[in-house]
């Protein structure tokens, strides 16, 4: 029998995983690459800025699909589905 602090507990309950979108990235990765590109921290990603991804299914042109100029986290989290 285990006592108090035994190691080798299981967890019970639902599974923890996070679905693949179709670029093979979970959300939580693509959040991630997403803030480690945006270096200003402003929520948006300049053409410099989007150089630094390491991720991209699309153009820079392609992903901004309001040709403003930037690509928001919206854009960037449609561009990887």
């Amino acid at each position: 029998m285990l006592g108090a602090g035994a190691v080798g507990v299981m967890a019970r309950g639902p599974s923890q995983s996070v679905p693949m979108g179709s670029s093979g990235l979970n959300p939580v990765e693509v959040a991630r690459n997403f803030i480690n590109a945006d270096s200003n921290r402003d929520g948006e990603l300049t053409r410099a800025e989007a150089s630094r991804m390491g991720f991209a299914t699309m153009s820079f042109e392609e992903m901004d699909r309001d040709f403003d100029g930037v690509i928001t986290r919206a854009e960037y989290g449609d561009a990887t589905r």
